[in-house]
């Protein structure tokens, strides 16, 4: 600066002089400086105590040292103006970074929740065309978990047919506990009307009948297709029925090679009593003569 200590004290003092009477007007007019009189008039000493130091200072500071405190303080305000300045930018940024990412997310999640719509809506289409197949379908079909009893072969280490006859001949009381892992999921209204039962869990009862196994017998070859990783299972079969009559019956099921997909086998039922019958009849009518 050009001035010397005496002309920026006089110019400061004018600026300041005018800005604070500006400001006791304006307080005046708002209402606000009559109640904070009693407080105002206890820093007059103060006011006091500062003009005489000034004076001091000012007379006993030369030019050439009141020049370094000027700059020094004009540094260090700019320095503290820069900082605030990158303080602030940082914030501005650090927003809007975080608006940035908040939209990204919200597009993600609006796109994850029209995949997930759009995938809930499949799977509904899927499962009422399914429905609509199982049910109306003029054949007995059933839906058969294997899954289990596949994982029970697997660790019991039966991975062939002698395995598998060797195990049955060494746990005879163990034969049930095999069959138990064989779980029947669905039954159309085919398949309980074919077979006379109220529901699936009469099929399953059904199914395990007695808790033997039986060598030859289709549950045993069933348990061999398993092993074998057979991808057709069919095997003709007398039923016992609840009500103490035989059912001759065609069973067929498709294996997937996936042990996964095990969790959900179609299998279809067909009755073969009437063709037993006359096949018995045509029998016996060769017999007589």
């Amino acid at each position: 600066t050009r001035l010397d200590k005496s002309q920026l004290r006089a110019t400061l003092i004018s600026v300041w002089f005018t800005l604070n009477s500006s400001m006791t007007v304006l307080f005046l007019l708002d209402g606000s400086l009559l109640p904070n009189l009693p407080r105002i008039a206890s820093y007059l000493p103060l006011l006091v105590i500062g003009v005489v130091l000034g004076e001091i200072l000012h007379h006993r500071l030369n030019e050439q040292r009141f020049r370094q405190v000027v700059y020094s303080l004009l540094v260090v305000t700019g320095v503290l103006l820069l900082g605030k300045a990158l303080l602030f930018s940082g914030c501005l940024l650090v927003l809007v970074a975080a608006l940035w990412v908040m939209g990204r997310q919200a597009h993600a999640n609006r796109r994850m929740q029209a995949d997930q719509d759009r995938s809930i809506r499949s799977l509904l289409d899927t499962e009422r065309r399914y429905r609509d197949i199982f049910q109306g379908v003029d054949m007995a079909l059933c839906l058969v978990d294997l899954v289990d009893i596949k994982q029970a072969l697997l660790r019991e280490g039966i991975f062939n047919p002698e395995q598998l006859d060797r195990w049955l001949l060494e746990n005879p009381e163990r034969h049930g506990e095999l069959l138990e892992r064989i779980h029947f999921l669905e039954a159309n209204q085919v398949a309980l009307a074919l077979l006379g039962l109220p529901n699936v869990a009469a099929i399953e009862r059904l199914f395990r009948g007695e808790r033997h196994l039986r060598t030859g017998g289709g549950r045993y070859r069933l348990l061999l297709a398993l092993i074998n990783g057979d991808e057709r299972f069919e095997v003709e079969t007398p039923l016992r029925l609840p009500d103490g009559s035989t059912l001759y019956v065609w069973v067929v099921m498709r294996l997937p090679e996936s042990a996964e997909a095990l969790h959900a086998v179609p299998m279809s039922v067909t009755d073969l009593s009437q063709r037993r019958a006359t096949e018995l009849a045509l029998r016996q009518s060769r017999e007589f003569w």
